[in-house]
């Protein structure tokens, strides 16, 4: 299970811990800072060393005065059509720390080809792997073949969202559509470069309120999935190999 609440939003990494022990379940927190608007005031006059220096100390020594390490530099924010003078230095300092660690990195995007390739081109000009980098909410993009040629990663990442929101201007896809667009990816031959996840950030998404809850990915969409003809080789692919693949770092001194 991931948790990429950045800095700034809430983070709790002790009952992290506490829940990946009770539940003997892998639990990966995360460092950095969302989008522009949701960053701390402080943000705005740090230079891109003193973003850099708080993001790599979160991931080598721990988080919020804890000793749990971000095993995740994100979810890092751009905003819509832009990347802001803000967003463009967590980005040059995340590419900084992942150069150094090896901790992979996800960013927030809005459905803006224009802004996704720009972020993309920043990591890397500033020593990210692109390879470790990957795309929140590509969620019906036609470009997301644009995404992967580069080597970055994509997250069909909203299942159960089967709603809108009053900033946005469409209903959000249903799991069905999600269902067939992963379809196509895998049957371009790009069914190792997708993630999947059901993106819990509201009370009306967990079981108490209604939603499909955190265990909707497992208790639905994977016989869901297998249902639409999805091979056992390529669930494996999918819910094992992939994230496997992108969480993995080099071992560090504990």
């Amino acid at each position: 299970m991931i948790d990429p609440t950045p800095i700034g939003l809430g983070r709790k990494p002790a009952a992290l811990r506490r829940l990946s022990v009770e539940l003997g379940m892998h639990v990966v927190g995360a460092t950095g800072y969302y989008r522009d608007k949701f960053h701390p005031p402080e943000v705005a006059t740090m230079t891109v060393a003193e973003i850099e220096n708080v993001i790599y100390r979160e991931v080598a020594d721990g988080m919020d005065e804890t000793d749990v390490r971000a095993g995740l530099i994100g979810e890092l924010g751009t905003s819509g059509k832009q990347i802001t003078p803000s967003e463009e230095k967590v980005l040059i300092a995340a590419a900084r720390v992942q150069r150094e660690t090896g901790t992979p990195i996800m960013v927030h995007t809005e459905g803006v080809r224009e802004t996704v390739l720009r972020a993309l081109a920043l990591l890397e000009r500033n020593g990210a792997d692109i390879e470790k980098v990957h795309i929140c909410h590509v969620n019906r993009a036609r470009w997301w073949k644009d995404v992967v040629s580069r080597g970055a990663t994509i997250g069909l990442d909203c299942f159960g969202s089967i709603f809108s929101i009053d900033s946005e201007t469409a209903m959000n896809p249903t799991d069905q559509a999600r269902i067939e667009d992963l379809r196509e990816i895998f049957d371009s031959g790009h069914g190792d470069k997708v993630l999947v996840s059901n993106d819990i950030c509201m009370k009306m998404r967990l079981h108490k309120y209604g939603g499909w809850g955190y265990d909707h990915i497992q208790t639905n969409l994977y016989p869901f999935l297998h249902r639409a003809g999805f091979t056992d080789a390529e669930l494996r692919v999918l819910f094992e190999e992939n994230p496997r693949r992108f969480l993995d770092t080099p071992d560090r001194a504990t």
